[in-house]
């Protein structure tokens, strides 16, 4: 569609353009790539006719450009979107920030490796939508951690981990090559399997949400082993437990060795999805007593 409608001021430069659609990727798409278009292009919709032109104006040339790879950042049909925020938060986000946002999102549908300016980009825009008021942190661990700590923020409502977000750009970047290549006929699109998604074993692709570990490999061999709770204490937190631990190694068929510990069992496994480090430093956060 938005090819075809490229190639109409070459043939009739005066004419007048109305896309009727309900979809909003088109309405993303006529913006982005109004320049090559017809300067009376319009687009109806079902709350009315919308005016190409004075998005464009309004917005400018470079967030105008960017605006696909915005709305595929922020949550597309087939990219994913972010619990919690819906589109037009993001948008007044986007509104505000300064034109370093636009041109790192240029960055994603070009061919080769992201530089790691833009990843940090990406990243503290994620933060600035989600920090609560009144606080700036720019580090998503150390946001979801501030944000479980303080707020008690359920898992749905925090940011993404980093290697989920790792996942969601490669998967904008699989989609916004192909929208910032509307206008033209003969297209170049990535490889599915290198940008975030993967096949199954039925041979149907599917997405990748991370490669990294939801917990260190050391925390989740002890979670998986022979766990038995004993009485409950009176008077204690609801999330504090007291678990006898069975040691899973069986040296031989005598009596296995037990270690009774208390452990806030929601919280020690948020932090390890929080925090990407080593089992000695998980252990020091969590303040676990053995």
């Amino acid at each position: 569609m938005i090819c075809l409608a490229a190639q109409a001021p070459q043939r009739c430069p005066d004419a007048k353009l109305v896309f009727f659609t309900p979809d909003r990727d088109v309405l993303v798409l006529a913006v982005a790539h109004y320049d090559k278009l017809c300067e009376r292009t319009s687009l109806s919709m079902v709350s009315g006719i919308l005016d190409i032109e004075k998005i464009w104006r309004a917005l400018g040339k470079e967030k105008a450009q960017a605006l696909p790879i915005f709305h595929a950042f922020t949550g597309a049909d087939n990219v994913g979107k972010f619990s919690g925020i819906g589109k037009t938060k993001w948008f007044q986000q986007y509104i505000k920030v300064d034109m370093h946002l636009p041109r790192a999102l240029m960055k994603l549908p070009v061919e080769g490796d992201l530089a790691q300016e833009v990843k940090d980009k990406l990243k503290e825009f994620v933060c600035l939508r989600y920090c609560p008021k009144g606080v700036c942190i720019k580090s998503i661990p150390n946001l979801r951690w501030y944000m479980f700590c303080k707020q008690l923020a359920e898992s749905n409502k925090l940011p993404p981990t980093l290697g989920a977000l790792k996942e969601h750009i490669q998967r904008v970047r699989l989609q916004c090559r192909v929208w910032c290549q509307a206008t033209m006929t003969q297209q170049h699109p990535f490889e599915p399997l290198n940008f975030g998604y993967y096949k199954d074993t039925g041979g149907q692709m599917l997405p990748i949400t991370t490669k990294v570990l939801p917990a260190p490999q050391a925390i989740s061999r002890w979670s998986n082993a022979n766990v038995k709770p004993i009485a409950p204490l009176k008077d204690v937190h609801a999330e504090e437990v007291t678990y006898s631990v069975q040691n899973s190694v069986r040296a031989t068929q005598n009596a296995l060795t037990m270690k009774t510990v208390t452990l806030k069992m929601k919280t020690a496994m948020m932090m390890c999805n929080l925090c990407s480090c080593d089992i000695r430093t998980f252990f020091n956060k969590s303040k676990l007593l053995f």
